[in-house]
């Protein structure tokens, strides 16, 4: 049994140069190289579904918007991978609106579990 208490990781985030080296190896949590595509893979998990938030040409980029999307579901408790203030309002603490993380996350729950179209009004 593992008794170790639990301690919130460093939150800096170093960028690699040539990507990983290693298949689907990264630094930043929430991402993963994908070598067919060359492109840095974002996604979280949500009510037991894996979310996947998009491709990226960068890890930083992916990096950030899975930040993004982990605030706006876990709140200030989520673990980021850059500090929680590049995210958040100085004036009121309150968290910088993206509109991308928005829609990305508002088009995972409206799919049907069937993996069809959205769940918006049908067509017959």
């Amino acid at each position: 049994m593992n008794l170790l208490p639990a301690v919130r990781p460093d939150s800096s985030f170093s960028i690699g140069s040539s990507g990983p080296q290693m298949p689907g190896a990264c630094s930043a949590g929430g991402v993963c190289f994908d070598w067919t595509t060359g492109r840095w893979q974002a996604g979280i998990a949500v009510l037991g579904r894996s979310v996947s938030l998009g491709a990226f040409a960068t890890e930083e980029s992916a990096a950030r918007q899975y930040d993004k999307c982990a605030l706006r579901i876990r709140g200030f408790q989520a673990w980021l991978n850059f500090p929680l203030g590049d995210y958040v309002e100085e004036a009121d603490g309150s968290l910088v609106l993206d509109l991308r993380a928005e829609v990305t996350l508002l088009e995972a729950f409206l799919c049907r579990s069937d993996g069809g179209a959205g769940a918006g009004p049908s067509s017959s």
